[in-house]
C-alpha cells in the first residue's frame, strides 16, 4: 500500500481531467506518472506525483468517476491495486474504484523542442487575463529583448495588451510571436490553477518559439507538470 493525501491526489487527477476523461497512470520508482491529450490533439499534458513508496501496477482511470469519490475524502489514504480495482483506504472506510485495462491506452511520447525563450509568469495573473478574454478566440504571446513578454488580443471594441514579465531569449532570437486558441489556453491555465500551491508553486515557466507549440511548466516539491499547446496558424 502507498500513503498519500487524498486532496493532493484528487487535485493531480483533476488537473488532467481538463484534457481527457480517461488516463493511464504508470508507476516510475516513487513517482506516479500520467499523460493526457485532448480530443483534438491540440493540448498534451504530462505529469508525475511523488509517492512515499512505489506503487507497482499501472492502471487506467475514468477521472470523472474517480473524482466523484476522491473529492469527498479528507486526510491521508492508502492506495493499492487489487485485480481490476483501485483500493482507497482511510480511517474507518475502504473504497474500491473500477480501473481500465492499461492495454486499451495508446501510448505517445513527450515532444522534444528547442525553445527560443522562457519566462516565469504568475499563474494568478494568467488566470485573471483569461477570464477577461473568454469571448476572444485567439491570444498572441509576443516577446522581444526591449519590451519583454506580453499577451495581446483583439476584442470587439479594442486591442488588449498585458505585460507578463522579462523573458530570457536564447541564441539569435530577437522576437518571438505565437498564437494560441483561447479555449485550449484556458484549459492549461485552469490545470495550473488547480495544481498551484501557495506560497511554493504559484508561477509557471512558459517556453515559446515562433509558430511552435508552447510549453507550460509547474514544478513543486512533490509534483511535475508540463502542458504543450499547438499554435494557431491561420
Amino acid at each position: 500500500m502507498v500513503a498519500i493525501r487524498a486532496s493532493r491526489f484528487a487535485k493531480f487527477l483533476e488537473a488532467f481531467s481538463q484534457f481527457s476523461e480517461e488516463v493511464l497512470l504508470e508507476p516510475e520508482d516513487e513517482w506516479l506518472t500520467v499523460r493526457a491529450i485532448d480530443g483534438t490533439h491540440t493540448v498534451a499534458a504530462f505529469g508525475k506525483l511523488k509517492l512515499e513508496e512505489s506503487l507497482y501496477d499501472k492502471f487506467g482511470l475514468n477521472l470523472r468517476h474517480a473524482l466523484r469519490f476522491l473529492k469527498r475524502i479528507q486526510g491521508e489514504v492508502q492506495l493499492s491495486i487489487e485485480g481490476t480495482k483501485l483500493v482507497i483506504e482511510g480511517h474507518g472506510f475502504s473504497l474500491k474504484i473500477d480501473t481500465i485495462d492499461p492495454a486499451s491506452f495508446k501510448l505517445y511520447s513527450e515532444p522534444n523542442f528547442k525553445f527560443d525563450l522562457d519566462a516565469e509568469v504568475e499563474i494568478a495573473l494568467l488566470a485573471d487575463v483569461l477570464k477577461k478574454l473568454k469571448r476572444v478566440d485567439v491570444i498572441e504571446f509576443i516577446a522581444d529583448r526591449n519590451n519583454g513578454l506580453r499577451l495581446e488580443a483583439v476584442t470587439e471594441t479594442s486591442k488588449f495588451s498585458q505585460w507578463l514579465g522579462t523573458p530570457t531569449l536564447y541564441g539569435q532570437a530577437q522576437e518571438v510571436r505565437v498564437r494560441f486558441g483561447t479555449h485550449f489556453l484556458s484549459q492549461v491555465i485552469r490545470a495550473l490553477e488547480i495544481l498551484s500551491r501557495p506560497p511554493n508553486a504559484t508561477f509557471t515557466t512558459i517556453e515559446l518559439k515562433t509558430n511552435y507549440p508552447g510549453r507550460f511548466i509547474l514544478t513543486d516539491e512533490d509534483l511535475r507538470f508540463r502542458a504543450y499547446i499547438a499554435p494557431r496558424v491561420d
